[in-house]
């Protein structure tokens, strides 16, 4: 499956119930976002864990997104495979105002390995979705979340979805 963000107030009128299923689809959701398992810290080649790794977008994408950058929060094992990749756009927080959900960081070793190296980002979790790799992602850089950034995420994607 592909997740998509959208707006709930532009969504149309529920069709049925998932009551009894919601259990099933939170604790899906928590594993395919990998949280709790932190992230990268394998070399950038391919076949490695790619949870943590910021993404260059495709041109396309991201012009659509005003953004060259998203941050991978696959779960690290799905995230080997080169086909989708749920991601989390990295946003400059001198253009951008922040949100409620939204992760900031300023001054990172690991934004620093970033082209036009924005002094503070904005990760905006409730913009996450995925995004299909050979087609939509340019490039895995070599810059890495560090692992307080990876748990501020985690909880912001757990008061995201409700969990």
């Amino acid at each position: 499956s592909r997740l998509i963000s959208y707006a709930a107030d532009a969504m149309p009128e529920p069709a049925g119930r998932i009551v009894d299923e919601l259990p099933a689809i939170r604790s899906a959701l928590i594993r395919a976002l990998g949280i709790g398992t932190g992230g990268t810290r394998e070399v950038n080649v391919g076949g490695s864990n790619r949870r943590g790794r910021v993404v260059e977008l495709a041109p396309a994408l991201a012009r659509e997104l005003d953004t060259p950058f998203a941050l991978t929060v696959t779960e690290p094992t799905y995230s080997r495979v080169q086909r989708q990749q749920t991601v989390i756009p990295l946003l400059d927080a001198r253009e951008f105002e922040a949100r409620d959900l939204d992760v900031r960081v300023a001054g990172a070793d690991w934004t620093r390995k970033l082209r036009g190296r924005p002094a503070e980002v904005l990760l905006a979790v409730s913009m996450i979705f995925t995004v299909y790799q050979p087609a939509q992602i340019g490039r895995f850089t070599d810059a890495a979340a560090d692992d307080g950034t990876m748990a501020g995420i985690d909880q912001a994607l757990g008061l995201h979805f409700g969990f």
